[in-house]
């Protein structure tokens, strides 16, 4: 079954949303990554990790663009530090027709937040 699921390519719009939420396990913390696409609300990709890094989220990123075979128009993400190094990290380009932009907003009534 998996490996005919891994041929299967989905069709998404290219604007993904990235979030992470904080669960307590065991009176300790861990981060549940999420990544969206924003029209089929597929998840992209998704991740589990005790600490919320530059290195936790590199490899979400890199699932993202793995599972899905192709580059997205625009990721979505929160005020983060962490977001912006990863993401060139992944999906710097020097070229224009394969930049994906990083539209990186703060609060809730910001106007395209990473909140859906």
């Amino acid at each position: 079954m998996k490996e005919y699921a891994t041929t299967l390519e989905p069709e998404l719009s290219g604007l993904w949303h990235e979030d992470e939420t904080m669960l307590k396990r065991e009176r300790r913390n861990i981060w549940f990554w999420e990544m969206i696409d924003e029209e089929t609300r597929f998840l992209v990709a998704s991740h589990i990790s005790g600490t919320r890094t530059l290195r936790d989220t590199i490899p979400l990123f890199r699932k993202g663009y793995n599972q899905s075979k192709a580059r997205p128009k625009a990721i979505f993400v929160d005020g983060s530090f962490v977001y912006r190094p990863a993401f060139s990290k992944v999906f710097y380009s020097r070229y224009n027709k394969d930049r994906v932009e990083l539209v990186q907003k703060v609060g809730i009534q910001t106007r395209d937040t990473n909140n859906m």
